[in-house]
């Protein structure tokens, strides 16, 4: 998974601008569903329970390390937000991004 997060973050920093319709469908599933799916099992109930929580922890660490990677460069989120949520036929993946660390952070105990 760390080589996988890896090349999605040199997909994302290099040929976001060629890749719009591939990194729409790959984003959700590579940057934000193990984070997802700490927040809610329930949605994923079947791959929660075929995942060991020890792999589910560093799929989360990997996801976040980068998001992190990819925030560190404004134009990323700028693109996210316009080629994405601007767009009335592509998903929210700005908000979407937002809204999963919001709930990541309010149902971890011990975060400030």
């Amino acid at each position: 998974y760390s080589l996988v997060c890896d090349i999605f973050q040199n997909l994302v920093l290099r040929f976001r601008s060629i890749l719009k319709t591939e990194l729409g469908i790959f984003f959700p599933l590579i940057a934000l569903r193990p984070l997802e799916m700490i927040i809610d099992p329930s949605k994923y109930a079947g791959a929660v329970s075929a995942v060991a929580e020890s792999v589910q922890r560093q799929r989360v660490d990997l996801s976040l390390k980068m998001l992190l990677e990819l925030c560190k460069e404004p134009q990323v989120l700028v693109d996210l937000y316009v080629n994405y949520d601007c767009d009335m036929e592509a998903a929210n993946l700005f908000e979407r991004t937002l809204l999963t660390l919001v709930d990541l952070l309010q149902k971890s105990p011990g975060v400030t």
